[in-house]
Protein backbone atom coordinates (compact mmCIF):
# COMPACT_ATOMS: atom_id res chain seq x y z
CA UNK A 1 0.00 0.00 0.00
CA UNK A 2 2.91 2.36 0.67
CA UNK A 3 4.23 1.65 -2.82
CA UNK A 4 0.79 2.29 -4.38
CA UNK A 5 0.62 5.54 -2.43
CA UNK A 6 3.94 6.53 -4.00
CA UNK A 7 2.45 5.96 -7.47
CA UNK A 8 -0.40 8.34 -6.74
CA UNK A 9 2.10 10.83 -5.36
CA UNK A 10 3.87 10.98 -8.73
CA UNK A 11 0.51 11.16 -10.53
CA UNK A 12 -0.50 14.16 -8.41
CA UNK A 13 2.80 15.92 -9.20
CA UNK A 14 2.15 15.25 -12.88
CA UNK A 15 -1.32 16.77 -12.60
CA UNK A 16 0.20 19.86 -10.97
CA UNK A 17 2.59 20.24 -13.92
CA UNK A 18 -0.34 19.76 -16.33
CA UNK A 19 -2.33 22.62 -14.79
CA UNK A 20 0.76 24.86 -14.77
CA UNK A 21 1.34 24.27 -18.49
CA UNK A 22 0.21 27.79 -19.58
CA UNK A 23 2.98 29.26 -17.43
CA UNK A 24 5.78 27.41 -19.21
CA UNK A 25 7.76 29.61 -21.62
CA UNK A 26 7.63 26.92 -24.33
CA UNK A 27 5.79 23.72 -25.14
CA UNK A 28 9.10 21.85 -25.35
CA UNK A 29 10.00 22.70 -21.74
CA UNK A 30 6.55 21.57 -20.60
CA UNK A 31 6.89 18.17 -22.30
CA UNK A 32 10.48 17.71 -21.12
CA UNK A 33 9.40 18.44 -17.53
CA UNK A 34 6.70 15.77 -17.74
CA UNK A 35 9.17 13.35 -19.32
CA UNK A 36 11.76 13.87 -16.56
CA UNK A 37 9.06 13.39 -13.94
CA UNK A 38 7.86 10.18 -15.59
CA UNK A 39 11.43 8.89 -15.90
CA UNK A 40 12.13 9.65 -12.23
CA UNK A 41 8.90 7.91 -11.25
CA UNK A 42 9.83 4.83 -13.26
CA UNK A 43 13.31 4.51 -11.77
CA UNK A 44 12.11 5.13 -8.23
CA UNK A 45 9.04 2.89 -8.33
CA UNK A 46 10.77 0.08 -10.17
CA UNK A 47 14.20 -0.04 -8.55
CA UNK A 48 14.89 2.51 -5.80
CA UNK A 49 11.75 1.96 -3.73
CA UNK A 50 12.68 -0.14 -0.66
CA UNK A 51 9.31 -1.84 -0.23
CA UNK A 52 9.69 -5.60 -0.63
CA UNK A 53 7.16 -8.37 -1.02
CA UNK A 54 6.47 -11.56 -2.93
CA UNK A 55 8.05 -12.35 -6.29
CA UNK A 56 4.87 -11.24 -8.05
CA UNK A 57 4.98 -7.89 -6.21
CA UNK A 58 8.62 -7.34 -7.14
CA UNK A 59 7.83 -8.23 -10.77
CA UNK A 60 4.92 -5.76 -10.73
CA UNK A 61 7.28 -3.05 -9.48
CA UNK A 62 9.65 -3.64 -12.39
CA UNK A 63 6.80 -3.65 -14.93
CA UNK A 64 5.27 -0.41 -13.60
CA UNK A 65 8.73 1.15 -13.55
CA UNK A 66 9.22 0.24 -17.21
CA UNK A 67 5.78 1.61 -18.07
CA UNK A 68 6.68 4.99 -16.60
CA UNK A 69 10.02 4.99 -18.44
CA UNK A 70 8.30 4.19 -21.75
CA UNK A 71 5.76 6.90 -21.01
CA UNK A 72 8.64 9.37 -20.66
CA UNK A 73 9.79 8.43 -24.18
CA UNK A 74 6.31 8.97 -25.65
CA UNK A 75 5.97 12.30 -23.85
CA UNK A 76 9.18 13.57 -25.44
CA UNK A 77 7.89 12.86 -28.97
CA UNK A 78 5.41 15.81 -29.06
CA UNK A 79 8.20 18.07 -27.82
CA UNK A 80 10.40 16.99 -30.70
CA UNK A 81 7.54 17.51 -33.16
CA UNK A 82 7.34 21.17 -32.11
CA UNK A 83 10.09 21.91 -34.61
CA UNK A 84 8.01 20.56 -37.53
CA UNK A 85 6.48 22.82 -40.14
CA UNK A 86 3.63 25.09 -39.15
CA UNK A 87 1.59 27.89 -40.67
CA UNK A 88 3.70 30.98 -41.40
CA UNK A 89 1.99 33.48 -39.08
CA UNK A 90 2.69 37.22 -39.04
CA UNK A 91 2.08 39.48 -36.02
CA UNK A 92 -1.09 41.56 -36.27
CA UNK A 93 -0.64 45.02 -37.77
CA UNK A 94 -2.59 47.35 -40.07
CA UNK A 95 0.26 46.95 -42.56
CA UNK A 96 -0.40 43.21 -42.83
CA UNK A 97 -4.08 43.85 -43.53
CA UNK A 98 -3.13 46.39 -46.19
CA UNK A 99 -0.71 43.90 -47.72
CA UNK A 100 -3.57 41.37 -47.97
CA UNK A 101 -5.71 43.91 -49.84
CA UNK A 102 -2.89 44.70 -52.23
CA UNK A 103 -2.31 40.99 -52.86
CA UNK A 104 -6.07 40.41 -53.12
CA UNK A 105 -5.81 37.50 -50.69
CA UNK A 106 -8.25 36.55 -47.90
CA UNK A 107 -7.09 36.78 -44.31
CA UNK A 108 -7.08 34.52 -41.26
CA UNK A 109 -6.59 36.27 -37.91
CA UNK A 110 -5.90 34.01 -34.93
CA UNK A 111 -6.66 35.83 -31.66
CA UNK A 112 -4.78 33.93 -28.96
CA UNK A 113 -3.19 34.24 -25.51
CA UNK A 114 -0.19 32.51 -23.99
CA UNK A 115 -2.34 31.25 -21.09
CA UNK A 116 -5.00 29.80 -23.41
CA UNK A 117 -4.80 25.98 -23.53
CA UNK A 118 -7.18 25.52 -26.54
CA UNK A 119 -5.02 28.05 -28.41
CA UNK A 120 -1.98 25.87 -27.85
CA UNK A 121 -3.95 22.80 -28.96
CA UNK A 122 -4.83 24.59 -32.20
CA UNK A 123 -1.12 25.32 -32.78
CA UNK A 124 0.04 21.77 -32.05
CA UNK A 125 -2.79 19.72 -33.56
CA UNK A 126 -4.66 21.78 -36.16
CA UNK A 127 -2.18 24.33 -37.50
CA UNK A 128 0.54 21.68 -37.90
CA UNK A 129 -1.62 19.52 -40.20
CA UNK A 130 -0.07 19.27 -43.67
CA UNK A 131 -3.30 20.01 -45.53
CA UNK A 132 -4.05 23.01 -43.31
CA UNK A 133 -0.52 24.35 -43.87
CA UNK A 134 -0.89 23.95 -47.64
CA UNK A 135 -4.31 25.62 -47.71
CA UNK A 136 -3.06 28.46 -45.49
CA UNK A 137 -0.71 29.57 -48.27
CA UNK A 138 -3.78 30.94 -50.04
CA UNK A 139 -4.32 33.37 -47.14
CA UNK A 140 -2.46 36.10 -45.35
CA UNK A 141 -2.19 34.49 -41.90
CA UNK A 142 -2.00 36.79 -38.86
CA UNK A 143 -1.75 36.18 -35.13
CA UNK A 144 -3.11 38.76 -32.69
CA UNK A 145 -1.67 38.40 -29.18
CA UNK A 146 -4.28 39.02 -26.46
CA UNK A 147 -2.17 37.68 -23.60
CA UNK A 148 -2.41 40.98 -21.71
CA UNK A 149 -6.17 40.85 -21.89
CA UNK A 150 -6.95 44.20 -20.27
CA UNK A 151 -4.24 46.31 -21.88
CA UNK A 152 -5.21 49.33 -23.98
CA UNK A 153 -4.00 47.76 -27.22
CA UNK A 154 -5.78 44.48 -26.51
CA UNK A 155 -9.01 46.23 -25.59
CA UNK A 156 -8.86 48.13 -28.85
CA UNK A 157 -8.55 44.91 -30.85
CA UNK A 158 -11.25 43.19 -28.84
CA UNK A 159 -13.64 46.06 -29.44
CA UNK A 160 -12.83 46.34 -33.14
CA UNK A 161 -13.38 42.64 -33.85
CA UNK A 162 -15.95 41.99 -31.05
CA UNK A 163 -13.73 39.37 -29.38
CA UNK A 164 -15.35 37.79 -26.32
CA UNK A 165 -12.65 35.23 -25.53
CA UNK A 166 -9.79 33.17 -26.91
CA UNK A 167 -9.25 31.34 -29.10
CA UNK A 168 -11.15 33.33 -31.71
CA UNK A 169 -10.30 32.89 -35.38
CA UNK A 170 -11.64 35.44 -37.83
CA UNK A 171 -11.81 35.05 -41.62
CA UNK A 172 -11.75 38.15 -43.83
CA UNK A 173 -12.31 38.47 -47.54
CA UNK A 174 -9.64 40.08 -49.71
CA UNK A 175 -11.35 43.47 -49.27
CA UNK A 176 -11.41 43.17 -45.47
CA UNK A 177 -15.03 42.07 -44.88
CA UNK A 178 -15.48 39.41 -42.19
CA UNK A 179 -17.13 36.11 -43.03
CA UNK A 180 -19.17 36.21 -39.85
CA UNK A 181 -20.77 32.78 -39.95
CA UNK A 182 -17.49 30.88 -40.07
CA UNK A 183 -15.87 32.65 -37.13
CA UNK A 184 -14.33 30.02 -34.82
CA UNK A 185 -14.39 30.44 -31.01
CA UNK A 186 -13.08 27.10 -29.76
CA UNK A 187 -10.66 24.29 -30.55
CA UNK A 188 -11.36 22.48 -33.81
CA UNK A 189 -9.78 19.48 -35.51
CA UNK A 190 -7.94 19.91 -38.80
CA UNK A 191 -10.62 18.34 -41.04
CA UNK A 192 -13.31 20.72 -39.81
CA UNK A 193 -10.98 23.71 -39.98
CA UNK A 194 -10.17 22.85 -43.59
CA UNK A 195 -13.86 23.18 -44.43
CA UNK A 196 -13.88 26.69 -42.97
CA UNK A 197 -10.82 27.60 -45.01
CA UNK A 198 -12.43 26.35 -48.23
CA UNK A 199 -15.58 28.30 -47.47
CA UNK A 200 -13.50 31.43 -46.86
CA UNK A 201 -11.68 30.98 -50.17
CA UNK A 202 -15.05 30.86 -51.93
CA UNK A 203 -16.05 34.09 -50.21
CA UNK A 204 -19.31 32.54 -49.00
CA UNK A 205 -21.22 32.34 -45.74
CA UNK A 206 -21.37 36.09 -45.11
CA UNK A 207 -23.77 37.48 -42.57
CA UNK A 208 -27.00 38.40 -44.35
CA UNK A 209 -26.81 42.02 -43.19
CA UNK A 210 -23.52 42.35 -44.98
Amino acid sequence: MVWVRNIFGFVLIGMAVYFLEPLFPSKQLYFYTLAVLSLAAGIYLGWLDKNKGSKSFNLTKYIIGLVFILLAVFIVLPAESESTENISWQPYSPEELQRAREMEKPVIIDFYADWCIPCKEMDIITFSDEQVITQAKNFVTIKADLTHYESEQTNSLREKYKIKGVPTIVFLTADGVELNNIRLVEFEEADQFLQRMRTALNGRNLDEKR
